[in-house]
């Protein structure tokens, strides 16, 4: 009995492995997956257990052998090679910014533009290629400087960025938006005039600044796709 069902189990284990189709890459990895569609530059497939479609350049690809036993090896054009040489990077991937500089609400005006970098590099959506390096220069912009004043007025400085720029020189948009503001001193000095100190109503505000080496984290707003090694 104990024969029968190792047997049994053996069988349903070894159909079960041989029901699906065998596509080893270039790099030597063995994908035992199945494959939904063979384009002229992609394969697309699908995991075992899951309905989510992958897909990888047919360029990556050394040989495929299908389930009934057939094989196919790609032969991939130059041409639609280079179709297939980009990374993609999605709509809402964060990214680090760093300030190259250090901007007060006293000094600064609207309309400056200042420098900050890309802390990291920026990979695409298949994890492992970069669309941007880090260190990659960033120009923002400031639309708000409100310096501080008496009364304890705060000051208020307010910056955007609208895209970084990629390994191929294209633009990608992103999304940030940063307002800073300084701290009120003497809260609540508005009250009746009279009990009010003199010192008290010409103790200013602290301004807003923006400090060298400070991160702000920015996210992409568009899909954009990238070439790689143009």
């Amino acid at each position: 009995m104990k024969s029968f069902l190792f047997t049994l189990i053996t069988l349903l284990v070894f159909g079960n492995v041989h029901s699906q189709d065998l596509v080893i890459k270039k790099t030597g990895e063995e994908l035992k997956v199945k494959i939904t569609e063979i384009s002229d530059t992609q394969l697309k497939y699908e995991k075992p257990g899951l309905t989510v479609a992958f897909t990888i350049p047919l360029a990556d690809v050394l040989m495929v052998t299908f389930k009934n036993g057939e094989k196919f090896i790609p032969q991939v054009s130059e041409k639609s090679a280079a179709k297939s040489n980009k990374a993609k990077i999605s709509a809402g991937t964060p990214i680090i910014l760093i300030a190259n500089e250090t901007l007060s609400s006293k000094t600064t005006k609207v309309g400056t533009t200042f420098q900050m970098g890309v802390k990291d590099d920026i990979f695409g959506d298949d994890g492992k290629t970069v669309v941007a390096t880090a260190g990659s220069q960033v120009i923002a912009t400031i639309t708000k400087s409100e310096k501080n004043g008496a009364l304890g007025k705060k000051g208020s400085i307010s910056f955007s960025v609208d895209y970084i720029k990629a390994v191929d020189g294209q633009r990608i948009p992103v999304n940030l938006n940063v307002n800073d503001e300084g701290k009120s001193r003497g809260a609540g000095v508005v009250v009746a005039a009279a009990l009010v100190a003199a010192p008290l109503l010409l103790l200013k505000g602290q301004a807003a600044t923006i400090q060298a080496g400070t991160q702000y984290k920015a996210y992409t707003s568009t899909d954009r796709e990238i070439e790689i090694n143009k």
